[in-house]
């Protein structure tokens, strides 16, 4: 027999004892598996009853089914005896393997939590700027802004920025210049450039600047979202005030 032959046989057999072991599992699961291959993978386990089981206790609850879970919850909450609720006819003996597989299965699938981020400071100082009157920055024409963003302590892992400009009440992605922008190693992030580079409309008024940085799988995307963002894991969000001065 060959390797390919050995191995194929290793893992029919570990199949048979424990279905889960399959990978295309995940996928379906997922919704990475689907059409022509999983109606074939489908097929495929219902040769088997282990097969059967596993696919009935992946399979979403029906409208009559969640109709009564609900009843059967609100029996139990109002004290009348669990006994008398209705069960599910379809629910039969699991053994112990697939429910542990089943289990195992539904942590491997479930989304992970980002990796949490430590409290965040801005310092913002503007050239050719007016003393901060407040929160506020002024910034005349011809001058230049740096804004840090500086954990409490060092980040691991991939951290990114994403900022919008609001401005008499309408928010806008900031569309900094390549280069505007860098993040260290360490998770700190600097911004810095001209009045005219990094406000090339160049309208007057007062601009409320709203830096989100996190983990790229949390961070919100579009200019709204960023605008009414708020810490959570894997998110800081910190605003400035800065006013651009007449010439």
């Amino acid at each position: 027999m060959r390797d390919e032959e050995l191995l194929e046989a290793l893992r029919r057999a570990a199949q048979e004892r424990d279905p889960f072991v399959d990978p295309r599992w995940e996928a379906l699961a997922e919704g990475k598996l689907a059409g022509q291959e999983a109606e074939a993978f489908r097929a495929e386990m219902q040769r088997s009853e282990e097969g059967r089981l596993a696919e009935e206790m992946l399979r979403p609850f029906d409208v009559e089914e969640r109709r009564l879970k609900v009843r059967r919850l609100l029996a139990e909450r109002r004290g009348q005896a669990a006994a008398g609720a209705p069960r599910f006819p379809w629910r039969k003996a699991v053994p112990v393997a697939a429910l542990a597989a089943a289990a195992a299965l539904a942590l491997l699938v479930r989304p992970r939590s980002p990796e949490p981020l430590p409290p965040y400071a801005l310092v913002t100082s503007a050239e050719r700027g007016d003393p901060a009157a407040g929160p506020a920055v002024h910034l005349r024409a011809g001058g230049s802004l740096t804004m840090t963003l500086r954990p409490e302590e060092a980040v691991s892992g991939p951290v990114i920025l994403r900022a919008a400009l609001v401005y008499e009440q309408r928010a806008a992605l900031w569309a900094l210049p390549s280069g505007a922008a860098q993040i260290s190693p360490t998770g700190a992030v600097r911004i810095a450039g001209t009045r005219e580079a990094l406000f090339p409309d160049g309208a007057i008024g007062v601009y409320e600047i709203v830096l989100a940085v996190g983990r790229p799988e949390v961070l919100p995307e579009d200019a709204g979202a960023i605008a009414r963002a708020e810490p959570q894991d894997g998110v800081r969000v910190l605003r400035q005030q800065v006013i651009l001065e007449p010439p």
